[in-house]
């Protein structure tokens, strides 16, 4: 009677629950992790080091050796450390690791991952020590040698080298893969996920039924692979559904789509818990097999524990809203119901020491029925982790009186359609999909093969719990940047919105939640063609749709601090002025008195500065000014010393703090001398600089923090210290990046072409300058606001080109940039007659590319010199090809000499570089090397900037080597260095020293025997001593004046067949750095090109790379051959493609006679590679795991 009244009180509790009328933090609450964490401390105790089954009458059974049971309660320690931080948990947690890793080597288990992941890669994890990931390594090692390769299955019983029960798969085994999936991302050993990935497929083609349903065990004849029976062996009977196995189906069909993104095993695993929960009793506990019925049979609530945490991971994955809410529903539903019903404090028995009851490990053999075993108490803890994660991720916390600022990246809902209204969302045919922000939706159709990009409306959701909230506290969202219009409602209603994409946003969404509820946000996007926006869509570079940066919730008192300007009016080496411009916000309706306290703190994070003042706060927005006392000995900032100071400002009344925002700053000053040098603190400093897109292969402009701080710092550690921010305001990690590493920033408004426009373009215009420089005012490395690129190029308006109405507008914009900040300086870019109205002018100087020839370069910037008053170069380069090379580049006077094998040799002048040239970039790197040979040894120049560090997509290039990619990268789209790179590091570095030999592409060369062939070494060595097939070429010395390679060049000659050439570099006649390239070297020249080769290699992380080579008759590869091929692929697996890299795109031009792309494969499973174009008709490769 008792057990029914339970159960009934959990039905009601769990129908309260999913109806909304209580949150899902009142079940798993402070309290029932305190109880779970007390009662498992007992358990630790208890089992004393032994290895527990499961508990008769309450009380523990032991083994005397290890088992599939023995790693879960290290896993149960660990969930609980992370829950409340206790250290008791992480001590005890590896105890067990170092307990069980000394039987890493056992070979009578398939259970190594029950064993080892929650052990010793859960304590490798957390801690980093080598001891825990070389003992799952090796456990890894043990269950691969279970792997019945004719059968495709890892055999589950047994002795290794025994012939005891060979043959058996069960599907308990799809649990242990995610050890191997470990083990292959951690080792790079692709041979553990093959595996893994085999096994999933035969577990799915042969243990699910077409119902979802599963059998226990399937027996195959070993020595064939040929299946003999299906049957159960812990099931109620053959064709029934044994519940624990279906959970272990749930759980581990999840994670395998998680490591190979198979949808079939998503789709497995969403048709397996469909069937669990039809077969569910009411209060979502099973039975111990699904197919009984409730009265007859006991309840394993360990199949219930297993199956929700399991759909907590199948409600993340799931890849459309409807899916992903059933499944999470479901296992709040079973996790509710466990915690209300089924837990040790619920026991009616004198001594209870497990933690999870009403459990069944083994019902034929009649072991541990209704009783406590160590997976149920596991995997309990799991789910419990999983729902506490969800409370306490993107959590508001009522019980805070101070501001709180969350990140809401994670579980929202895209739309990619373009409806325009909320009432027409229901309207929509297609699903919802589950996304973490940042996010577009041109992150590879900007890079396919078709014209253009979707350039449409869509929409954004996300579900937002908000408690019930005290002292009229403000709710704001804060969005970092959306592309390119954007619309926010909050319940249906409008709350605000952006024009212009690339700045940060808020909205006050206070007037429009409901507290103590559920709230749903709609975000309508919208990056369609707008000529009242900027930039326009003639722009050689995408815009990018979407959320495409972090999104926050502020959480604020009722009076809080807006923004915080910090004004440095006064720097010297000596003194330094401190002055903050505050904005602070009253909710209320009556002015107030309040006290304002701002403290000024060093680069240690001491106290140095304060000061006090009291203020009245007049209903709504109001300015206050506060200025500290003068710093003596200020440490400035510079790209070598970037010192940052920060300042923290407090809201009270009386002693209470309201609010606290904090600011870091730094202190410095700069000049750009008239027709001369820039000055950074006093003395020269040339500004060696690049540009920056913001895009990365694979995640269009929706970049994580990680990558934007990668590309600053490639930037920084090739030597430069300036960047130009092309040509928009970019993401808060950039700026936040160049202040910490010390890169100079030119940051630009992104009024790029497309000339001018009316009134509401305007407007617009000038509203989205104010934003940057308010945004952005507090960033030392920030010396520039440049007002436009390119602006007159190519109106979108009637009259839009006129000059005098361009320098009018340009004037305006000019004055309001220094009426809002004086401390710095303005600029454009190639709008000559707006020249004379900015600080600072660049003109368009691409010598050796667009026009000219490279050596003119020193002419062009010396014109420029006398012609503007502050000069700075900004863009210069060209395209090259990665692994493209030629014997004979273009020169530096234009001239090309023919490829011939005669001695005598024609020479060609190439009238226009960027069409007629090569690509190559052996031509770059000389073009590269010369304008720094040039730049570096004027004392009268400002500096200048590369375009562009990375390879971009730009729709306006289908013909390129890459179509819609500008290939002017120093790396390419995934940040991969070409040549160029290492010229620039040779020049602008001088710690840690290194050399490259050019070129580590270049690994098929032709030429006439004897023929004296030039090598180069980029190296900041002293100097450099040349190798060729062990025989020295001499010592040099490094010399800047000298060009190439500032002296570091040879003339050799190279024997048929392979060569290998070492650069020693040497400082003080000490070995400092080296570098190797082997290439093979051919006196033949190769014949008219005959058919494309296919070949394929497998890489570290699994996947093949598939090399396409073009050769002659004779096989020999035809290194002139540049031409266009296309790859498609036929079967299982699929290319990488729009990705807009040398080895992910399916239209791509050969460099040298060579292409090659990248392929997944399926283990277990064949594909067919085809490569052609019009020349071939194609060439077949057969990938057969």
């Amino acid at each position: 009677m008792r057990t029914n009244m339970r159960r009934l009180s959990v039905l009601i509790l769990i129908s309260v629950i999913v109806t909304g009328f209580l949150s899902a933090g009142d079940v798993v609450d402070q309290h029932t992790i305190t109880g779970i964490g007390q009662q498992l401390i007992q358990k630790d105790d208890i089992l004393e080091g032994r290895f527990p089954e499961y508990t008769v009458n309450g009380e523990w059974q032991f083994r005397k050796n290890p088992n599939w049971l023995s790693g879960f309660i290290g896993g149960e320690l660990w969930y609980l450390y992370e829950m409340t931080g206790n250290a008791e948990f992480k001590n005890r947690a590896l105890r067990h690791a170092d307990q069980i890793a000394i039987y890493a080597g056992i070979d009578y288990t398939h259970d190594m991952g029950f064993i080892f992941l929650p052990t010793c890669v859960k304590s490798y994890q957390m801690t980093g020590e080598i001891k825990y990931r070389d003992a799952a390594i090796q456990a890894a090692d043990m269950l691969m040698k279970r792997f019945n390769a004719k059968g495709k299955f890892i055999r589950a019983w047994g002795k290794l080298g025994s012939d005891d029960r060979t043959g058996l798969m069960i599907i308990d085994t799809m649990m242990n893969l995610e050890l191997l999936f470990w083990a292959a991302g951690e080792s790079g050993d692709y041979r553990y996920y093959d595996i893994a990935y085999q096994h999933a497929l035969t577990t799915m083609k042969e243990h699910i039924r077409p119902d979802g349903s599963s059998y226990h065990v399937v027996e195959f004849d070993p020595s064939n692979g040929e299946i003999i029976k299906k049957y159960t062996h812990q099931g109620y009977a053959d064709e029934s559904t044994w519940a624990r196995g279906q959970a272990w189906g749930i759980y581990g069909f999840t994670t395998a789509f998680k490591y190979t993104k198979d949808l079939r095993f998503l789709k497995t695993a969403q048709r397996m818990a469909d069937y669990f929960s039809v077969h569910l009793p009411q209060d979502k506990i099973p039975c111990w097999d699904l197919t009984l019925a409730e009265k007859y049979a006991e309840r394993d609530a360990s199949a219930g524990a297993i199956a929700a945490a399991g759909l907590f991971q199948l409600g993340d994955l799931s890849q459309t809203k409807c899916a992903g809410e059933k499944y999470q529903k479901l296992a709040l539903e079973i996790t509710t119901s466990l915690i209300t019903g089924y837990l040790f404090s619920q026991s009616e028995r004198p001594k209870e020491e497990g933690i999870l009851l009403h459990t069944v490990y083994h019902h034929h053999k009649q072991w541990g029925v209704n009783e406590s075993y160590p997976p149920g108490d596991y995997y309990l803890i799991e789910a419990v982790k999983r729902q506490w994660e969800h409370q306490h991720s993107q959590r508001i916390h009522p019980e805070k009186s101070g501001r709180q600022v969350i990140n809401l990246n994670e579980d929202w809902y895209y739309l990619e359609e373009a409806i325009l209204y909320i009432p027409q969302l229901h309207l929509a045919t297609k699903a919802w999909q589950r996304i973490d922000l940042p996010h577009t939706w041109n992150n590879f159709d900007a890079t396919d093969n078709s014209p253009g990009y979707r350039r449409d409306i869509s929409w954004y959701r996300k579900d937002l719990n908000i408690p019930e909230l005290t002292d009229n506290r403000r709710l704001i969202l804060y969005f970092e940047g959306v592309n390119i219009l954007s619309e926010v409602y909050v319940n249906g209603k409008y709350a605000g919105g952006h024009t212009g994409g690339y700045l940060g946003f808020e909205i006050d969404i206070t007037p429009y939640v409901r507290s103590g509820a559920l709230n749903t946000i709609l975000v309508r996007v919208d990056n369609s063609y707008n000529p009242h926006i900027i930039p326009s869509q003639k722009s050689d570079f995408v815009i990018y749709g979407g959320i495409t940066r972090d999104v926050w919730l502020k959480v604020l008192p009722a009076e809080y601090i807006d923004k915080i300007i910090v004004d440095t009016p006064v720097v010297t080496g000596l003194v330094a002025e401190t002055d903050l411009v505050l904005r602070v916000k009253n909710s209320g309706s009556k002015a107030v008195r309040r006290r304002i306290i701002a403290e000024l703190f060093d680069l240690n994070g001491n106290r140095i500065k304060k000061s006090e003042e009291k203020i009245t706060l007049p209903p709504g927005e109001s300015e206050h000014k506060i200025s500290f006392p003068k710093l003596t000995n200020p440490l400035l900032w510079s790209p070598d010393s970037p010192n940052l100071y920060s300042v923290t400002v407090r809201l009270l009344s009386g002693n209470s703090t309201l609010d606290s925002l904090a600011e870091k700053f730094g202190y410095r000053w700069f000049e750009f001398k008239e027709h001369g040098p820039f000055y950074l603190n006093g003395e020269r400093l040339l500004l060696r600089g690049t540009h920056r897109h913001e895009e990365w292969a694979g995640y269009g402009n929706a970049l994580p923090n990680e990558l934007h701080r990668k590309d600053i710092q490639m930037i920084k550690e090739m030597g430069a210290n300036f960047v130009r921010l092309a040509h928009y305001p970019q993401d808060p990690e950039i700026y936040k990046a160049c202040d910490e590493l010390g890169l100079l920033v030119w940051d630009e408004v992104p009024w790029c072409r497309g000339g001018m426009g009316g009134i509401e373009w305007q407007k617009n215009t000038k509203r989205i300058l104010k934003e940057m420089i308010l945004q952005n005012f507090n960033h030392p490395s920030i010396i520039i606001w440049s007002l436009g690129n390119e602006l007159y190029w190519l109106p979108d308006h009637d009259n839009g080109g006129n000059v005098d109405s361009l320098r009018a507008f340009l004037s305006e914009m000019n004055d309001l940039a220094h009426q809002l900040d004086p401390s710095r300086v303005t600029a454009i870019r190639k709008f000559y007659e707006g020249a004379d109205i900015v600080d600072v002018f660049s003109p368009s100087i691409w010598a050796g590319w667009y026009s000219g020839v490279y050596k003119n370069f020193e002419k062009a910037i010396s014109k420029s010199r006398n012609d503007y008053k502050r000069f700075f170069h900004a863009e210069y380069g060209g395209s090259s090809h990665l692994g493209r090379h030629v014997e004979n580049p273009i020169t530096g006077d234009g001239m090309i000499n023919l490829e011939g094998w005669e001695e005598d040799i024609n020479q060609v002048r190439v009238a226009n570089i960027a069409r007629e040239g090569d690509w190559s970039e052996n031509y770059i790197v000389d073009l590269f090397d010369w304008h720094l040979h040039v730049s570096e040894n004027l004392d009268w120049f400002t500096g200048n900037a590369q375009w562009a560090f990375k390879d971009f997509a730009t729709p306006l290039r289908p013909e390129n080597a890459i179509p819609y990619m500008n290939q002017k990268g120093l790396v390419d789209r995934a940040g991969n260095p070409k040549d160029g790179y290492y010229v620039f590091k040779s020049y602008w570095t001088t710690s840690p020293e290194f050399c490259y030999i050019e070129s580590h592409t270049w690994t098929e060369r032709q030429g006439l025997k004897g023929e004296a062939k030039e090598v180069c070494v980029y190296s900041n060595a002293a100097e450099v001593e040349l190798f060729v097939n062990s025989q020295s070429q001499g010592r040099k010395k490094r010399n800047i004046e000298e060009f190439p390679a500032c002296g570091l060049n040879w003339e050799v000659s190279f024997k048929n067949g392979q060569n290998e050439v070492i650069a020693v570099g040497m400082n003080a006649g000490e070995e400092t750095c080296r570098d190797t390239v082997l290439f093979n070297y051919s006196f033949e020249k190769s014949g008219k090109p005959d058919r494309i080769e296919l070949s394929s290699k497998r890489l570290s992380n699994g996947n093949y790379l598939v090399e396409a080579l073009v050769v002659d008759k004779n096989g020999r590869r035809c290194l002139d051959y540049n031409q266009r091929v296309y790859f498609s692929s036929a079967g299982s697996g699929h290319l990488l493609v729009n990705y807009g890299t040398y080895t992910r795109c399916d239209v791509i031009e050969a460099a040298n006679g060579r292409a090659a792309i990248e392929f997944v494969p399926v283990p277990g499973e064949a594909a067919v590679i085809e490569c052609r174009n019009q020349d071939f008709k194609g060439s077949y490769l057969r990938i057969e795991e």
